[in-house]
């Protein structure tokens, strides 16, 4: 398309020849394209209309051998040379003998705007030499998908009709035989034999058709059955969701415990340093009166037996020291394995304590508004005693909880348990109730079954009678069938009453005998369940208390013993 050069190529824009594009079809579409407004108002940035012109274009492309790749990914962030290979190949298919041999910008300009293009203002210079970025794109992929909409269109407007090939052989057989009837020939053997022949070939081509799409639908069928018995994704990946969710839970409460243990030893490691430094500082205080009582010795005159006696004597003391210091050593690893055996055991309360709390969430004890809590606090919370300043070996038992398990606790367990108790014994009256009518609807049933086969005797006898009155009474017909068509509708309404009051009594006896069942049921597992948990939690709670005192006790016994026997051997020394 340069100037003075138009004799070179050939363009539907170009005036020096007619286009492929020059038809009828093209110029309505031009003429419509032409009135169109400048400003493009379809919604060319929303994600929606941007899938919709990919899929347009992608299917497009694969239908008319796109030599390239046309995939989601390539119209989404597209090169520069992807867009061009898209291009020329969408504008062959209008003209195939266009050439591309100016610059990108003017090439596409003048091909959108000989395809009269209607938004081809709204598409600058700027935007052609980076159409692969987010501002020029959108306005990009509209322009290809109008491209690819206006090929599909005028496809199908220039296609020849369908044809049907029975309806064509069978014209082909009436003008044969109309050929041999006109030449006066009356044997048309040959072309019905041909015209059976191609039936033939046309039934059998069918029902292999028929044959492979049957089988096609039977293998689809197979397909979606499996599918329908498998287990849908979806599900398994919100069971697996909530296996993981479990487990993160679980990881944040593992990860509180190591919190609360953390600070548990870190305030341990700080009595030990506390303990550390004054270690440290004593052993400088003996270091100096060591030093002292090196100068006294050292200004003294001190004879050979003196020397021998003093020395005899530092042995001695060496001896006690390394024995004194075994006997601390001893009792360091005891009380560390009192320490960690406490701790064991204060970690089995701690979880004592938490299956305690969720079983009174679960019988709604827990927390004091809960149902059954009757403004009581249950919750037992534990409280550690180093936070509070004391020792683990100067508190209570009773200093370890803030509720009053004793009088607060087990009095309000009792009185909740006898609650229940009367609850029971209501359900049971309740029971006896429901019993009771239930016997009472049954002789009321009984009452209406007497009824019916009254009913039903007093129907016999009158149909007897009726025999015998239409045996006897042949004068007087008239009236003796008005007579039996009155004793008939008598006859059954009586009858629909008593077979609807039977049917409502067998129906008041079923939901009355369902709610017996119902209450019944409730009534004993409900007692079972809470007198198992109640008493379950009261002796678990109970033995521990005891079996944490006990320990608590001989270990603070066992420490005053040892604490004794080392101030009697301090003072030995």
């Amino acid at each position: 398309m340069v100037p003075g050069n138009g004799g070179r190529r050939s363009s539907l824009y170009s005036g020096h020849r007619h286009s492929s594009m020059g038809g009828p079809g093209f110029g309505v579409l031009s003429q419509n394209a032409m009135q169109a407004p400048s400003k493009d108002p379809r919604p060319v940035r929303e994600k929606a209309f941007k899938e919709a012109c990919m899929q347009t274009i992608i299917r497009h492309l694969n239908d008319t051998g796109y030599a390239g790749q046309a995939t989601t990914k390539t119209l989404t962030t597209p090169t520069q040379k992807e867009f061009v290979a898209i291009f020329q190949h969408l504008y062959h298919e209008f003209d195939p003998n266009f050439q591309f041999v100016r610059k990108l910008d003017e090439d596409v300009l003048a091909c959108i705007k000989a395809l009269r293009y209607p938004f081809a203002e709204s598409i600058p210079r700027s935007q052609l030499s980076a159409v692969g970025s987010p501002h020029s794109w959108p306005n990009m992929l509209a322009m290809l998908s109008w491209m690819c909409e206006t090929l599909d269109m005028t496809a199908a407007l220039t296609a020849p009709p369908l044809q049907n090939p029975d309806k064509t052989y069978f014209d082909h057989y009436l003008t044969r035989a109309y050929q041999l009837f006109l030449a006066g020939s009356d044997d048309f053997g040959l072309a019905e034999r041909d015209l059976e022949a191609e039936s033939d070939r046309q039934n059998e081509a069918m029902l292999a058709e028929i044959e492979r799409l049957g089988d096609v639908n039977d293998r689809l069928e197979r397909e979606l059955q499996a599918l329908r018995d498998s287990q849908p994704p979806l599900r398994s990946l919100e069971r697996e969701y909530q296996v993981l969710q479990s487990d993160k839970a679980k990881f944040r409460d593992y990860i509180a415990r190591l919190d609360a243990k953390r600070e548990k030893l870190v305030v341990v490691n700080e009595k030990i340093r506390e303990q550390l430094r004054e270690a440290e500082a004593e052993l400088d205080e003996l270091a100096s009166r060591k030093t002292d009582l090196q100068s006294q010795v050292d200004a003294q005159d001190i004879s050979a037996a003196d020397v021998e006696k003093m020395t005899s004597e530092h042995e001695n003391l060496i001896k006690n020291l390394d024995t004194a210091s075994q006997q601390s050593q001893d009792i360091s690893n005891q009380l560390f394995e009192q320490e960690r055996a406490a701790q064991a055991a204060l970690d089995t309360l701690e979880r004592t304590i938490g299956n305690y709390n969720a079983l009174g969430y679960k019988i709604g004890v827990i927390p004091r508004t809960g149902p059954n809590a009757g403004g009581i606090e249950y919750e037992i919370d534990f409280v550690n005693p180093v936070e509070h300043g004391r020792t683990w070996l100067a508190s209570r038992p009773d200093q370890l909880v803030r509720i009053n398990l004793r009088h607060d606790v087990k009095n309000g367990l009792a009185k909740l348990r006898e609650e229940l108790g009367a609850q029971v014994h209501e359900h049971q009256d309740n029971q006896i109730q429901l019993g009771e009518l239930l016997d009472q609807a049954i002789e009321a049933l009984n009452d209406k079954k007497e009824e019916l086969e009254g009913l039903d005797a007093k129907l016999d006898a009158t149909i007897e009678q009726f025999d015998e009155v239409r045996v006897t009474t042949t004068a007087e017909t008239s009236a003796a069938n008005a007579q039996a068509e009155t004793l008939e509708r008598d006859l059954a309404t009586m009858r629909i009453s008593a077979q609807n009051g039977l049917i409502q009594l067998d129906q008041k006896l079923q939901s009355t005998s369902m709610e017996y069942e119902q209450l019944h049921h409730d009534c004993a597992a409900a007692r079972d369940a809470m007198t198992r948990d109640v008493v379950t939690a009261l002796n678990e709670v109970i033995q521990f208390k005891v079996h944490i005192q006990t320990s608590l006790e001989a270990l603070s016994e066992e420490v005053d013993d040892l604490e004794k026997e080392r101030a009697a051997t301090g003072a030995a020394d």
